[in-house]
């Protein structure tokens, strides 16, 4: 088969605004270490050429991916590097078969240096190059200083796994252990503010928008303080419904992130909650609770129970069909991307028709603001921590240290005053 041709090379291009030299390649920018028309800049060229030309091409002059054998620790480039990483990540991180979503944030976080620095080998990339992804995670704009330290810290990761398998020597894998994670207000990356708690009239005035099964959720979520995601996977098989006090608790034991550590989080369900929970009593003990099929099934009867005019036999054998339910086109367990979304959607729609009616109404609007279910367990914390302390928080989210509690715990300028109040009686 033929081999690439010079005529065929991508150009040695320049980005004026940051004097640095790319080419093209499989419709992407790669960009070169260096300053333009530097010597580090054209060798890193030169290498990526090279291996252009040593790939082989069908009959259609496509470029056909090829990863070299590994003859030596000084041969495998960046690239290499983390495709076997991300090879290893994805049977590595899974919990009871699934995975876990590392992965995913991994090659998130290796995206950019593998677009920078992809050709270079794995054992030239040092400090200088860290930096240089670390500053252009920065001019993105998309990422928060937050989530720069994290993406950074992932590649550090990947350079020590390296070591490990004997892919890299350990100098690599320390000469870029020395760079510094950015600080607040030392860096143009921007921060987010911290999460807070959302207060109860926003939760009890968002309920009424939501399908009936998320405002379960909601308010399970709200009586336990649990992560979102053990409400996902919640089935009757983790819930132990045998307690012969006058005033059972129901125990739920759900797979959680901190379990590998050997931490046993036990979520009590009080009668509020069995309440709620006994609706969902005919779901199957190895199945999730609160699937979304069931949400589709739920407005599906809804909608038919309004309906006034009478259905004709077709449209009740459509009505029985899964698809026409649209069943079809939703997952079996929500995730926290659309359980915000289902929320946040309502609000939207909320505050628009709000919107409308103050404008006819010639007054201002009542609009709800915007929140997440993370911030229901930041009002569950804050609460209990007002009642019974940091230990009971401590205690209650499996937490291993009260530093880990004081995330969660936020206190309420009324809480100030009381304080203030119980302080003065108490001093005269």
């Amino acid at each position: 088969m033929p081999k690439l041709t010079n005529s065929k090379l991508p150009k040695y291009c320049r980005v004026p605004e940051k004097n640095i030299g790319y080419f093209w390649k499989d419709g992407k920018k790669i960009y070169l270490p260096g300053k333009y028309g530097s010597p580090e800049s054209k060798a890193a060229y030169d290498r990526a050429m090279a291996s252009l030309l040593e790939e082989r091409v069908d009959e259609k002059d496509e470029i056909k991916p090829s990863l070299p054998k590994i003859t030596s620790t000084k041969d495998i480039t960046v690239r290499e590097l983390f495709v076997r990483f991300l090879k290893h990540a994805e049977t590595y991180y899974m919990k009871n078969g699934k995975p876990t979503g590392e992965a995913e944030q991994f090659a998130y976080s290796l995206k950019i240096p593998k677009e920078l620095f992809g050709d270079l080998k794995a054992a030239k990339f040092g400090k200088a190059e860290l930096k240089f992804v670390q500053k252009e995670m920065i001019e993105s704009g998309n990422l928060c200083r937050n989530t720069i330290n994290k993406r950074i810290r992932k590649i550090k990761h990947v350079f020590k796994w390296a070591v490990e398998e004997d892919l890299i020597d350990e100098e690599t894998a320390l000469r870029i252990s020395s760079v510094k994670p950015l600080k607040k207000g030392r860096t143009a990356a921007k921060d987010h503010p911290r999460r807070k708690a959302v207060k109860d009239t926003v939760i009890e005035a968002t309920l009424p928008l939501l399908p009936r099964l998320v405002a379960d959720m909601v308010q399970i979520q709200r009586l336990t303080g649990m992560r979102p995601d053990n409400i996902f996977s919640m089935t009757w098989d983790q819930i132990d419904t045998i307690d012969d006090d006058p005033d059972p608790v129901w125990i739920y034991a759900p797979s959680h992130k901190t379990e590998d550590h050997d931490i046993f989080l036990p979520v009590p369900l009080t009668s509020k909650c069995q309440s709620i929970l006994e609706r969902y009593r005919d779901t199957p003990k190895d199945k999730i609770i609160f699937s979304p099929k069931r949400t589709v099934r739920e407005l599906a009867a809804e909608k038919a129970a309004k309906r006034k005019s009478k259905r004709q036999p077709s449209q009740v054998k459509r009505y029985n069909n899964k698809q026409t339910r649209r069943e079809h086109l939703v997952g079996d367990t929500y995730n926290a991307g659309s359980y915000r979304k289902c929320i946040q959607c309502a609000i939207k729609r909320y505050n628009k028709a709000e919107n409308e009616a103050a404008k006819k109404e010639n007054r201002e609007p009542v609009l709800l603001p915007m929140w997440c279910p993370y911030q229901i367990r930041h009002t569950k914390a804050s609460e209990v921590y007002r009642i019974l302390g940091k230990e009971a928080v401590q205690a209650l989210y499996a937490h291993t240290s009260v530093a880990t509690s004081e995330i969660y715990i936020h206190e309420t300028i009324e809480h100030i005053k009381e304080i203030a109040r119980a302080l003065d009686k108490k001093t005269g």
